[in-house]
């Protein structure tokens, strides 16, 4: 069944009509494009498996689908092949030789293999014509951050402008951006703080009052391996003690605390230490398992106004 549009001469509306959808359908050719499906499960990546990690891993991502919406997006390579280039954000690599590729050869792309080195995906392949609906996928990709102390900065797998391979793809952008920004997006990467690991004085006492409160009061913190504050792996209970680690004297106040999810949640807050005599002093912080913390050396000095007390009274005893 056809259906026929008349138009005459002296009808404009009919013609404006018809000239809409000659147009509509021209640009709806023109500016169909590929369908990408990102690996879309990996969002957040542990520190703990970076390249300079204790125990350094890489990550598999879930399929990139590359698929055409319209039988041209993979244009023709006319006999020859030619090369799609995907590239790792800056501060990842890709693991060689970690992935597959998937393809229908029945359809328009008839050979086409893939390449996988530290920074570089390349894929290559010949499309014999513009006749089926064709898709590609890669399959087992593999990832690693270079850093662990590189986190919360979200990079893409992306096609980049100055290293893109000569095969014309509809509809992916590329990115000049070393993140990936900007372009089609193959995968998000993005790198969390690891486990815990260790505590850290983030505050340390400075200069102190024997008898006094402390004017400078320590701060704690919970870190991973590299650095980064972190409750991942964190328990609801997680007592922490500190007390004088070298010097005379006690340190009083309250000197234990619960630094675990349910109580400080990664943070301990001093707030009425004290140490009884004068000297220089440190302070240590332990916790089960984690790696104690040792502030750096502070002195305490005697409480002059106790001292010129003290002399006025000698004196006024004196002078009897």
């Amino acid at each position: 069944m056809k259906t026929v549009l008349l138009l005459s001469k002296g009808n404009a509306s009919v013609k404006k009509a018809a000239s809409f959808i000659t147009s509509f359908f021209f640009l709806s050719a023109v500016f169909a494009g590929v369908i990408v499906t990102p690996a879309a499960t990996i969002t957040a990546i542990s520190a703990d498996k970076a390249a300079n990690a204790a125990l350094p891993a890489f990550t598999k991502l879930d399929d990139i689908v590359i698929k055409e919406a319209r039988t041209n997006d993979f244009a023709s390579s006319n006999g020859s092949f030619r090369t799609l280039i995907l590239t790792a954000p800056v501060g990842w690599i890709f693991r060689p030789a970690s992935a597959q590729l998937f393809y229908d050869n029945r359809g328009d792309v008839r050979i086409a293999s893939m390449i996988v080195d530290g920074s570089t995906v390349a894929i290559r392949l010949g499309v014999t014509g513009t006749r089926n609906l064709d898709d590609i996928t890669i399959k087992g990709l593999e990832v690693q951050a270079l850093d662990g102390s590189f986190i919360n900065c979200p990079g893409k797998i992306y096609r980049s402008s100055v290293n893109p391979g000569t095969a014309r793809f509809n509809g992916i952008k590329l990115s000049a951006v070393t993140d990936g920004s900007g372009g089609t997006a193959f995968a998000t990467l993005n790198q969390t703080s690891g486990s815990v690991t260790k505590l850290v004085f983030s505050t340390k006492p400075g200069q102190a009052v024997a008898g006094t409160i402390l004017d400078q009061q320590p701060v704690l913190l919970i870190q991973d391996q590299f650095g980064n504050a972190t409750t991942n792996g964190l328990r609801p209970v997680q007592h922490v003690k500190i007390k004088l680690a070298s010097g005379t004297g006690s340190l009083t106040g309250t000197v234990v605390f619960n630094i675990g999810t349910a109580g400080g949640n990664g943070v301990v807050v001093c707030d009425n230490l004290q140490l009884n005599t004068p000297g220089i002093k440190k302070l240590i912080a332990t916790s089960g398992d984690l790696t104690f913390a040792v502030t750096n050396e502070f002195s305490v000095i005697e409480d002059e106004t106790s001292t010129l007390v003290d002399d006025e009274n000698v004196d006024w005893i004196c002078r009897l």
